[in-house]
C-alpha cells in the first residue's frame, strides 16, 4: 500500500506543467513513483517536464492542449488510463493571469478567457476523473489556488474572481 511519500503504482495527471509549479508538482510525483501525465500548452515546455519526470525512473504522458478545451480534457484522461491506468491523483495547476489592469480597461475576452482556464479547466479535468475516483473509493484532487481569491486586487479582477470561484468549488 502506497504510503503518503510513496505513490509507487499511482496515477496522476498534472494540468499546466509545462513549467514553474506544474513543472515542480510533476517531478515531485515522479519522484515519489507515480506514473504523471503532464499537460500544458508549449510543446517543448511539456516535452522537457516529461523528460524530468522520467529522469526520477518514473513514466510520462505529454499532452499539448488547453485546459478549457473539453475534448482535451476527455482525451487527456482516457488515453492516462489506457496507458498508464486508473488515475489516483489529479493537480489542477493550469492557470492564466491577464497583464495587471482596472477592469473597465480589460478586454472583456481576455478577461473571460483567464475565467475559462482556471476556473472550466479545474472543472472540465475533476468532473472526467471523479466518477472512476468515486467508483473506486480513492482518488485524490488539488486544486490550486491563491490568496488573491480571499483578498482580491482590483487590477486582477479575472484572476481574483476565478481564485475565489475554486475556493469555493
Amino acid at each position: 500500500m502506497p504510503t503518503q511519500d510513496n505513490l509507487t503504482g499511482q496515477v496522476a495527471i498534472v494540468t499546466g506543467a509545462s513549467r514553474g509549479l506544474g513543472r515542480a508538482f510533476a517531478i515531485a510525483l515522479g519522484e515519489a513513483g507515480a506514473a504523471v501525465a503532464v499537460t500544458g500548452r508549449t510543446a517543448a515546455d511539456v516535452a522537457e517536464t516529461a523528460r524530468l519526470v522520467e529522469q526520477t525512473g518514473a513514466r510520462a504522458l505529454t499532452f499539448v492542449t488547453d485546459a478549457a478545451d473539453p475534448a482535451g480534457a476527455a482525451n487527456v484522461v482516457a488515453r492516462t488510463e489506457a496507458e498508464l491506468g486508473p488515475i489516483d491523483v489529479l493537480i489542477n495547476n493550469a492557470g492564466a493571469a491577464p497583464t495587471e489592469i482596472q477592469p473597465w480597461l480589460a478586454d472583456p475576452d481576455e478577461w473571460w478567457r483567464v475565467m475559462e482556464t482556471n476556473v472550466r479547466g479545474t472543472f472540465l479535468y475533476t468532473r472526467t476523473v471523479l466518477p472512476g475516483m468515486v467508483e473506486r473509493k480513492r482518488g485524490r484532487i488539488v486544486n490550486i489556488v491563491s490568496e488573491a481569491g480571499n483578498n482580491p486586487e482590483p487590477e486582477l479582477s479575472a484572476y481574483s474572481t476565478s481564485k475565489a470561484a475554486l475556493i469555493h468549488f
